[in-house]
């Protein structure tokens, strides 16, 4: 499971992709020591030049679906099987105009909580952090402000994927997110069947619990 996270990033190359996008102030967004469900993020996607960032929802809302509450995670097992985010796992997924997409969020670290204990669960070599996730046209996009691309493209929000946990984090919890290296953005953002794969295989991280 994954309901708060860190954005504290110290990595250039991440940054350098951030002011390519003309974000604005990027720093600020990978300076966050808490970042919550539904405020906006950078999130990393694959264009069909090169990876790209922009801004986006965390959560989907799902009173579009006659439903209560926001989804903020998807079991990663089943994602490639439902309706709403099976389009992310074809392949013309990476085109700018797909209304589901695979992404990753960049982060240093999430959250997590066990007997009322909140534990920091990062890389134990301190690097970045890649979470597979799915991003989608927002359901609401006539209402929600304008963080689209300068293109004109609509808002879009995204859920973070979860996997069965193992090593460090199954000591606080039973679910964690589907972690990425830095090596494997590219197949995951490029290849379905490789993303395909990622799904019931993460890529292996040492992880530690603070």
């Amino acid at each position: 499971m994954c309901g708060r996270y860190q954005a504290w990033v110290e990595d250039d190359a991440l940054m350098e992709i951030l002011e390519m996008e003309k974000l604005g102030a990027a720093e600020r967004y990978l300076r966050q020591a808490e970042v919550f469900p539904g405020t906006v993020q950078p999130l990393l996607y694959g264009s069909l030049v090169r990876m790209r960032a922009h801004l986006s929802f965390w959560g989907i809302p799902l009173s579009p679906w006659g439903k209560r509450g926001t989804l903020i995670n998807a079991r990663a097992e089943t994602a490639a099987e439902k309706s709403l985010f099976r389009p992310a796992f074809d392949y013309e997924s990476s085109s700018p105009q797909s209304k589901a997409r695979r992404a990753a969020v960049v982060t240093s670290g999430y959250f997590e909580w066990r007997d009322g204990v909140k534990h920091h669960i990062a890389d134990a070599d301190g690097s970045p952090l890649f979470l597979g996730a799915i991003e989608l046209d927002d359901p609401a996009a006539e209402t929600a402000p304008n963080i689209g691309d300068p293109a004109g493209m609509p808002p879009r929000r995204h859920v973070i994927l979860t996997v069965p946990a193992s090593g460090a984090p199954a000591l606080v919890h039973d679910r964690m997110p589907l972690f990425l290296r830095r090596a494997d953005l590219d197949a995951w953002l490029y290849d379905p069947d490789h993303a395909r794969y990622f799904l019931s295989h993460p890529s292996p991280v040492e992880m530690k619990v603070s």
